[in-house]
């Protein structure tokens, strides 16, 4: 038997991220990517998190092409592992211990 089913299309439209910082994991390709650049349209600051720095770098460079006046910065970290996870919640870290927030 086959069942069809109908997912709702989400569109993204004025989330109130402007001024905000937003971390994408797996950002340099796929559903990933497709995130980064719909939140980047959305005004907010992006972080492109991927296992290399060449992936990270493509990825932004693929972005700022199509969203020339969005803002990316770069995270090359593997999350996969105890020390790639590190990494990552250490760029995360402002002066004090304290998180920048992310949505």
């Amino acid at each position: 038997m086959f069942y069809a089913c109908t997912l709702p299309l989400l569109i993204l439209t004025d989330l109130q991220l402007t001024g905000k910082t937003v971390l994408i994991t797996a950002a340099t390709g796929g559903i990933g990517l497709d995130i980064a650049r719909s939140f980047a349209r959305e005004g907010a600051t992006i972080i492109i998190n991927g296992r290399t720095e060449k992936s990270v770098a493509d990825a932004i460079a693929q972005l700022r092409q199509e969203l020339p006046s969005a803002q990316f910065l770069p995270l090359a970290a593997d999350n996969g592992t105890p020390e790639g996870g590190a990494q990552t919640i250490a760029a995360l870290r402002v002066d004090g211990g304290i998180y920048r927030s992310a949505v």
